[in-house]
């Protein structure tokens, strides 16, 4: 099987000194919210879901002959060249996927703040008369699974 009974986490069968694939994030991901669904575990799988992606989206860029400066701006430029490949389609669902991680990373409350004001899923929040407290929901664990689920196919494909 693919998991580990006696740690219970997933299961990675790989040579000695093999590095790791950046799906094995996705993985994880989705093995924490099997097992929690609380808001800590589901910021915590949008972001490692989000980095998966990401990943295999430099790779694949670097196979073209792209190359990463290794700083944070790489998350826009990933998706700058993916649209400047002609690859709209691409980008748009890793830029969905950053955004949704985003909101996870980094606003831990809905409040109107400098943080968030901008972020749709805070407004939301905020607007809605009925709110459960929590800032991230299964709702965006939800879309980002299903963002990736298409994704990543696509991705290998480059």
């Amino acid at each position: 099987g693919c998991w580990d009974t006696v740690t219970l986490i997933p299961k990675v069968d790989r040579a000695l000194g093999a590095s790791l694939d950046a799906k094995d994030f996705s993985h994880l991901a989705s093995w924490l919210v099997e097992k929690r669904t609380d808001e800590a575990s589901l910021r915590t799988a949008i972001s490692r879901i989000y980095y998966a992606a990401h990943l295999v989206a430099v790779r694949k860029l670097r196979e073209k002959g792209w190359e990463p400066t290794g700083k944070g701006d790489d998350h826009g430029r990933v998706i700058y060249e993916l649209r400047g490949r002609r690859y709209r389609n691409l980008a748009d669902k890793l830029q969905r996927l950053r955004t949704i991680r985003e909101h996870a990373d980094y606003h831990l409350e809905a409040a109107d703040s400098v943080l968030n004001t901008g972020c749709e899923f805070c407004q939301k929040l905020r607007q809605s008369p009925v709110t459960s407290g929590l800032v991230t929901t299964l709702s965006h664990w939800q879309e980002a699974k299903e963002i990736s689920e298409r994704l990543f196919p696509l991705l290998e494909k480059l």
